[in-house]
C-alpha cells in the first residue's frame, strides 16, 4: 500500500480525485465530490483487503462514509492503523516459533484476521472464531485498536496453552460461549467482566 502524504491541514492522509476529504458526508444524495472520495476509498479498501469481492468493499466504503462525526478519510485511517497494527502483531507472533509451531501459528493467524475483518460486522458477519488443534503454546498480544465484540463463541481447545493472557481475552468482550478443554491449563483468566458468558468448558 502506498504511503500516505502531507495534506493541506498537515495531516497525513491520500489525495483525492477532486474529493473533499475534510467534508462529513451527510445524508443518502452524494456530490460529485463526495462520489470522487468514494472511488478513492475504494482503491484503498481495494489495497487493504485484495481478497474483498466488490460488493465487500462498497458495503464497507459505504459504513466508513456513516462514522458518526468523522470523515470518511479520517474513518479509513482508522480502519488502515487497525490492519497494520493487527498484521504486525501476528508477524511478531510467527517468528517468535520455529518448524510446526510457525505453521500452526500462520494458520490461527489467518483465523483471527478472517475473524475480524471488518465486512464480517456486516448483516450475515461471523459470530463464532473456531481455533481448535493447532499447538500453538501462546496466543498473540493483539493491538489495543483491535476488538472481537463480534464474537459470541470462542474455542481455543486443544493448542497447546499453558496460560491464558487476559489480555487476549479482553478483546473478546461480548462472549457467550468459551472453549477451553484439551490444554495445560492450571488457571484461567478471571472472567467475572464476562457478563453475558453462558457456557465455559
Amino acid at each position: 500500500m502506498r504511503a500516505p502524504v502531507r495534506l493541506g491541514d498537515g495531516r497525513l492522509g491520500y489525495p483525492l480525485s477532486g474529493g473533499q476529504p475534510d467534508r462529513i458526508l451527510t445524508g443518502s444524495v452524494l456530490t460529485t465530490e463526495d462520489q470522487a472520495a468514494r472511488r478513492s476509498i475504494h482503491a484503498g479498501l481495494r489495497q487493504l483487503f485484495p481478497h474483498w469481492h466488490a460488493a465487500d468493499v462498497t458495503w464497507m466504503a459505504h459504513q466508513l462514509g456513516q462514522r458518526p462525526a468523522r470523515t470518511m478519510w479520517t474513518a479509513f485511517s482508522e480502519l488502515s492503523s487497525q490492519v497494520r497494527g493487527l498484521r504486525s502483531s501476528l508477524w511478531s507472533w510467527y517468528v517468535q516459533a520455529t518448524g510446526a509451531t510457525y505453521t500452526s501459528r500462520q494458520r490461527v493467524g489467518r483465523l483471527l484476521a478472517q475473524a475480524w475483518e471488518p465486512h464480517d460486522f456486516g448483516p450475515g458477519g461471523t459470530s463464532t472464531l473456531r481455533v481448535e488443534g493447532e499447538r500453538v503454546g501462546t496466543l498473540p498480544t493483539l493491538p489495543a485498536n483491535v476488538h472481537f465484540a463480534h464474537i459470541r463463541n470462542l474455542s481455543l481447545s486443544n493448542i497447546g496453552l499453558a496460560t491464558l493472557d487476559q489480555s487476549f481475552l479482553a478483546h473478546f468482550t461480548n462472549l457467550t460461549s468459551l472453549i477451553l478443554s484439551g490444554n495445560q491449563l492450571t488457571t484461567i483468566a478471571d472472567l467475572a467482566s464476562f457478563t453475558r458468558l453462558t457456557r465455559l468448558d
